[in-house]
């Protein structure tokens, strides 16, 4: 039900101890998402009818957008931090069994000893990911604060996934307990000005809880408009991304938003779109221009044309 709400609650301790009643009144705005259909006013008897369904669009979006533009700070695309380091695996990389030292990982072995190709380094972050692909058995391995080059077989977290596991098991390198793989960025789409699948994000205060089709979550925000991991935006289809007066790389980052839009799989300091960071691979981010750790979105990039969009259902 929707409407003013009056809520009580007391605190008590340990002791038997009680503070006195205090009372509050909330706003429910529980309101079920809404699709519209497009089809043509009329058609003739017998002839055939193209009809398709809008996307569906949160019913609170505006309002979580407005509440997330005032948490984000440094729009940025991460590049050579906190970011994703790569590596290939193939039949001559030596083979590890992993050891996870602050979170559990009962996955990560299950296919075996993990290949690692010798002088794999993850993103010299904080967060230490690596993610390692086998292209023969479509295989992939994530690890949170890497021990590699030095002690491949040490992590701090991580996970293992491939296509034929169903479900993906609850263990990963991030919050959403996604693969690292997943939506990242990576030099070539921009160098070729074209991303064909959605974009992952992290982002400050993220909400409690998480929504399809994450499956796991970091948040602490308790504030019922804050997005959660799992949840989808878009930038909103309207917006003429060749009139933006921003670099090229924005813009190619701008159309696969309005595609496929962009995923919130992890808190951070900052709101960064999630990249490759080609460490094993050469300097790629450098021969398009892009230096630094991390680079800045303009400040007239259209982030409040931004849109939730309903979870999935009945993905997860």
């Amino acid at each position: 039900d929707n409407g003013p709400r009056n809520v009580k609650g007391q605190v008590r301790d340990d002791d038997g101890g009680t503070s006195s009643e205090y009372t509050a009144t909330v706003t429910v705005t529980n309101v079920a998402p809404s699709a519209t259909f497009n089809a043509p006013a009329s058609v003739n008897e017998g002839s055939a009818i193209d009809i398709s369904l809008s996307t569906v669009v949160d019913p609170g979006s505006a309002e979580k957008i407005a509440y997330w533009l005032t948490q984000i700070r440094w729009p940025n695309l991460g590049l050579r931090q906190f970011s994703t380091a790569v590596a290939v695996a193939t039949p001559a990389s030596p083979a590890y069994t992993i050891s996870c030292s602050v979170y559990a990982c009962p996955d990560m072995n299950q296919f075996g000893q993990v290949p690692i190709p010798a002088g794999t380094r993850p993103d010299p972050s904080s967060d230490g990911h690596l993610a390692v692909w086998d292209p023969v058995n479509r295989r992939e391995w994530d690890f949170w604060i890497s021990g590699c080059p030095a002690a491949c077989q040490q992590t701090g977290g991580g996970g293992s996934f491939t296509h034929s596991l169903v479900p993906w098991v609850p263990f990963a390198a991030n919050a959403a307990g996604w693969p690292l793989l997943a939506g990242i960025v990576h030099p070539e789409e921009i160098a070729a000005g074209r991303i064909d699948h959605p974009l992952v994000f992290a982002s400050p205060n993220v909400g409690v809880g998480h929504v399809c089709p994450a499956n796991h979550s970091d948040g602490r925000n308790a504030d019922p408009r804050a997005l959660k991991e799992g949840t989808l935006v878009q930038l909103d289809p309207s917006v003429d991304v060749d009139s933006l007066p921003v670099p090229a790389w924005q813009k190619t980052l701008a159309r696969a938003m309005q595609r496929y839009g962009m995923y919130l799989v992890d808190g951070g300091g900052s709101f960064s779109i999630r990249t490759e960071n080609p460490i094993n691979r050469g300097d790629l981010w450098g021969a398009l221009g892009l230096m630094g750790d991390s680079v800045l979105f303009e400040t007239n990039f259209p982030w409040h044309k931004m849109r939730v969009l309903a979870p999935p259902d009945p993905w997860c």
